[in-house]
């Protein structure tokens, strides 16, 4: 009884002299915004680096406003000070039996539940409802956000934004604005157009003034746009009031993992990430859009890159329409899958996730036919220095035995589809210059790029038996290979190694 007793008069203590900074005689509007203020100040999502002790400090202030909010009691504390509160809950301990007083069992979501129910009430921690104005009529507010994806940020929701993780656009409003329901209107349709894209928030500086001070916002009607870190204390927006300006701004803010890809870097792009399935977005605009920019963080399994409609890369792709979603399914040969439907968010990551899933093959680590080795591909990453599998290239010139040699080759190309090797050929008459970078006299090699070496097939016979000794003899590690000094080029422009 006496502990319970000490709790208290420490709580009153507290939210007088230190937690709510307010003097004895404050009134009720005073302790509301002092309450409102302080639990912005120490709410945990807000304190990522203590949150504990934050909601520890939250609790405390919820206590002493129950306390203080309560007329009885902060009547007899005016007149009769701490002695006279000790007597009356000495008195109301007795009537319940010594049951405890507070908030400390319970989560912020909990708290925020049981105090705040939003315009000018509060409830306290055991069912007393406490509503300011002197006991008149609240003035009604009319809701300009309704039916909407606004959220309408206020104390019980502003978990939502201080957790965001996503690109903010806040409108800080004055309820007596005469053109509200105009800007109202913009807003809204900000929110429809950027869904799950940017947030979008909306504040009223006459309910919610504690919200806009923490902001500096002093005047009503601002903009401002927060990025993705908790810290940023946001950016005033001072462009024009129409939600496509605004969303401009807003997507200009955004972070993105998207790069520009073009014909000359796309064997770069492709190499980047080995592992990643690499996605495309064929667009004719010049800036990368909002929806590809979200899009860009939905996984770190994918790459993503943005080709121009007018770079050669997009007819080498064979893209006809755009925008075009599209998953590289054989950056040798330029084949890709494209998204067909609804453009949202939603809807592609759902096309994306059947790669994620296995649902979809992009096809990019099985070989389906013998690919021709061309300046273009192995810039692309064909056999390029990166490449840690086994390439397997024929130089063809072209002549009767040749193409049965290159027949014999694709049969035996069915027998290795699991084993770590590329099956190419080399056309002489294109790209002969190639060949003279292996100082050999064979015309069948078995290259390994990342090691720089290469073994010669040596036997006059091109028969399918005679390929596979030879294939079997590399995989087995019998193979004797020979040290490259420099990177095969197809120009003969040679890099030392």
């Amino acid at each position: 009884m006496r502990r319970i007793l000490t709790c208290f008069i420490i709580a009153v203590q507290l939210a007088i002299v230190i937690l709510l900074g307010i003097n004895r005689s404050a009134n009720e509007r005073e302790i509301k915004k002092a309450f409102k203020k302080l639990s912005l100040k120490y709410h945990p999502d807000k304190n990522k680096d203590n949150p504990e002790k934050a909601k520890e400090r939250f609790v405390e202030i919820a206590n002493a406003y129950e306390i203080l909010s309560d007329p009885e009691k902060k009547k007899i504390y005016d007149q009769f000070g701490e002695e006279g509160l000790e007597q009356a809950q000495q008195q109301e301990n007795q009537r319940n039996a010594g049951h405890a007083h507070g908030f400390g069992g319970m989560n912020m979501e909990d708290v925020f539940e049981q105090f705040y129910e939003g315009g000018d009430g509060f409830r306290g921690g055991h069912g007393h409802n406490f509503h300011y104005g002197g006991g008149q009529q609240q003035q009604h507010r009319v809701d300009h956000f309704g039916n909407s994806d606004v959220v309408k940020l206020n104390l019980q929701t502003i978990s939502t934004f201080y957790r965001r993780n996503i690109v903010w656009i806040v409108f800080f409003f004055d309820p007596k604005d005469q053109k509200l329901e105009e800007k109202a209107q913009d807003i809204k349709m900000l929110s429809e157009k950027t869904h799950g894209i940017i947030g979008v928030g909306a504040v009223d500086c006459e309910e919610d003034e504690e919200i806009c001070e923490e902001y500096e916002v002093y005047e009503a009607p601002k903009i401002l746009i927060f990025t993705e870190k908790m810290s940023d204390s946001g950016s005033l927006y001072r462009g024009k009031f129409n939600w496509k300006s605004i969303s401009n701004k807003a997507t200009s803010m955004m972070e993105s993992f998207v790069s520009i890809v073009t014909e000359n870097n796309f064997g770069d792009f492709v190499t980047r990430e080995k592992d990643d399935f690499k996605v495309l977005l064929f667009t004719s605009k010049k800036s990368t859009p909002a929806i590809y920019k979200a899009l860009s963080k939905f996984t770190k399994l994918m790459t993503f890159g943005l080709v121009r409609s007018t770079d050669p890369l997009t007819q080498s792709f064979k893209i006809t329409h755009h925008p075009s979603l599209c998953v590289v399914t054989d950056q040798f040969e330029h084949k890709a899958d494209c998204y067909t439907g609804e453009i949202s968010l939603e809807k592609l990551k759902e096309f994306l996730r059947q790669y994620l899933t296995g649902k979809k093959n992009a096809n990019t680590k099985t070989q389906s036919g013998l690919i021709e080795l061309t300046q273009k591909k192995y810039e692309t990453g064909l056999c390029g220095r990166q490449e840690s599998k086994f390439c397997f290239i024929f130089f063809s010139t072209g002549s009767v035995e040749d193409r049965e040699t290159l027949a014999n080759i694709e049969k035996e190309m069915t027998t290795f589809t699991k084993s770590p090797i590329i099956f190419t050929y080399v056309d002489m008459a294109q790209n002969g210059e190639f060949y003279s970078n292996f100082n050999s006299q064979k015309r069948i090699i078995m290259y390994r790029p990342k090691k720089s070496k290469y073994a010669e097939y040596s036997n006059e016979k091109t028969d399918a038996h005679s390929l596979n000794i030879f294939i079997d003899g590399i995989l087995s590690g019998s193979g004797k290979f020979i040290r490259l000094n420099s990177t095969p080029q197809f120009d003969n422009k040679k890099d030392d190694l």
